[in-house]
């Protein structure tokens, strides 16, 4: 025995009649259905996956927690603070940072940029950064001990600058940390 649906469907569907506009349009029907319906789905996969992977780059990017005062820390603060976040067994890691607005002069350009400072030791524990460098390598200091940079593709294109350019940072006042 089979369920009613089906018999209602299939009854409707092929008809002995020689009603085959019917058909016709039966047949369109249920293929226009079939594809939106597989659109559908498809176009809500692949946003789905590419939300994963934008809220994986970004939370890659950022800190969990961020701690911020007005006036900045000093290394007395940053101790304390410190120890209290480790006391929490879910803390994998904490680095102290620097961030402000600044200028960034090449020979091409000049573009105002947030620039963040990261101890080179302690930003591959708090950090995505390490892992997804395009160009390049996580290597702030080289051998004359000249501090280095890392910056975005976009603004790199902006700069009109390459891997191992001299990038001169000015800043109109102090970072704040």
């Amino acid at each position: 025995m089979q369920p009613v649906e089906l018999f209602i469907a299939l009854r409707y569907l092929f008809t002995k009649r020689y009603i085959r506009f019917v058909n016709v349009i039966i047949f369109i029907s249920i293929a226009g259905i079939t594809v939106g319906v597989a659109a559908l789905l498809i176009v809500l996969s692949v946003f789905n996956g590419f939300s994963g992977i934008v809220t994986k780059v970004l939370v890659g990017f950022d800190p969990h927690i961020r701690i911020e005062t007005a006036g900045g820390f000093d290394s007395l603060d940053y101790t304390t603070i410190d120890k209290t976040v480790h006391a929490f067994p879910q803390v994998t890691a904490t680095a102290p940072f620097v961030s402000g607005k600044a200028l960034i002069v090449t020979k091409n350009r000049n573009v105002v940029v947030y620039i963040r400072g990261v101890d080179e030791k302690k930003v591959e524990f708090v950090s995505g950064l390490k892992l997804n460098i395009v160009m390049g390598e996580l290597k702030l200091n080289d051998s004359s001990k000249i501090g280095g940079m890392v910056i975005g593709l976009t603004l790199a294109e902006r700069l009109g600058c390459l891997i191992g350019e001299d990038i001169t940072v000015i800043s109109p006042s102090d970072f704040t940390s």
